[in-house]
């Protein structure tokens, strides 16, 4: 390969693959599956490429390595001591497949601004993918939102990422002239709102509600006010319109019969780890659930268990748990480390979009498992190495 053409172009044919594979993701990371693994697998053999062709590691070293290491080694662990290996082992490949979004991109971002204009395509993204949600909803898509994807959950996940993403730009970057400003801001910001209510996705909804909190306790009480006045409409609605479906499913996040499935498939969670103390595999929920579905629940059969924290335990067993609370650690200490120290304006408003966004994302996680919705996760992953990436590269200058 070498001999027909020169090093040199083969590594610039690579960076041109690894540039424009970050921008596919980017792109696509809210709106098409298909177009973001494209650009992911791209830019992940382009960079192996390069590597091998210099015979040089392409390597940066980020503080969350270790903590996002010993979790894949866990996982690992477990598909070795998995109930049935041949399910894990495809769960374990696409698990620790996805994570490698981290160590690409926080390897291959190069700059601040490379790294503000991949933010950019995000918010963008899921712009134009709620524009084209409310549309489809409005002119009879169903009674969810739901976009382009197959569920309205997985795109109300994206969105409480990218929302919490942008609000922090809203009230602390102050280059107006920039195209990160509130004016083109504040209309994406209503925009995916809208597209967020109408997903009726209860889990999500609190998840933004702790987002707005946090950003009020890290930055501005105003955004408590925000939440306070946000949390009143929605209790209005639940009261003076309760047979709507927006007034029912407001309701319904207080009401027991409406959570009683799911707290049923906890209980069946917990039963499994006592079994099970160091972890069943992965991908083996549906084969044990029936097993220790619990005699009130409906549903003899369940895929996953609806709460991230449960799932992780029960597949990897409590190394496999406190392996995950560990790295959920790591990233807040590192995160709120790492704001304190920040002076960079647009640096701090990344810092507080992430962990608003990893919050948002772990409280919905406590009614669905959205670690193992792809599209979620891999945004995640996204998120977490541009904003590590981003405080290597100011810290250098």
């Amino acid at each position: 390969m070498v001999n027909s053409i020169s090093k040199e172009k083969l590594i610039k044919y690579c960076d041109f693959a690894i540039e424009w594979g970050l921008i596919l993701f980017a792109v696509g990371c809210a709106w098409s599956i298909t177009l973001t693994q494209l650009g992911f697998f791209v830019g992940l053999i382009a960079w192996v490429v390069k590597m091998l062709t210099e015979e040089k590691k392409y390597y940066t070293k980020t503080p969350l390595d270790t903590a996002i290491l010993l979790f894949i080694a866990a996982t690992i662990l477990s598909t070795i001591l998995s109930i049935n290996m041949h399910n894990s082992v495809g769960g374990m490949f696409k698990t620790v497949g996805l994570m490698l979004i981290y160590f690409f991109v926080s390897n291959n971002v190069k700059s601040l601004e490379q790294a503000k204009k991949l933010v950019l395509l995000i918010i963008f993204s899921a712009t134009f993918e709620s524009i084209y949600g409310i549309i489809k909803y409005w002119t009879g898509g169903g009674w969810k939102l739901e976009g382009t994807f197959s569920l309205s959950l997985t795109l109300a996940e994206i969105l409480i990422m990218v929302i919490s993403i942008i609000i922090p730009f809203l009230i602390n970057f102050k280059n107006e002239g920039k195209i990160l400003s509130k004016r083109v801001l504040m209309p994406c910001t209503i925009l995916i709102s809208i597209a967020l209510v109408f997903t009726f996705a209860r889990g999500a909804w609190l998840g933004i509600a702790v987002s707005l909190i946090i950003l009020g306790i890290l930055k501005s009480k105003k955004l408590i006010l925000i939440f306070t006045i946000i949390a009143v409409i929605f209790i209005c609605v639940a009261s003076f319109f309760p047979t709507s479906t927006l007034g029912g499913r407001i309701r319904s996040i207080v009401e027991p019969e409406s959570n009683f499935e799911r707290i049923c498939m906890w209980k069946s969670g917990i039963e499994m780890i006592k079994d099970h103390p160091l972890g069943i595999g992965l991908e083996n929920v549906g084969q044990l659930y029936p097993l220790y579905k619990m005699p009130e629940a409906y549903y003899p059969h369940q895929g996953h268990l609806h709460n991230n924290f449960i799932q992780i335990v029960v597949e990897r067993g409590m190394l496999g748990g406190l392996a995950f609370l560990w790295m959920i650690f790591c990233f807040y200490r590192w995160g709120v480390t790492s704001l304190k120290k920040a002076s960079d304006e647009f640096l701090k408003s990344l810092l507080l979009g992430f962990l608003a966004a990893f919050s948002a994302f772990l409280v919905s996680g406590i009614f669905e498992y959205n670690f193992g919705d792809s599209e979620v996760i891999m945004l995640v992953w996204f998120l977490t190495a541009i904003t590590a990436k981003s405080v290597i590269l100011k810290s250098s200058t």
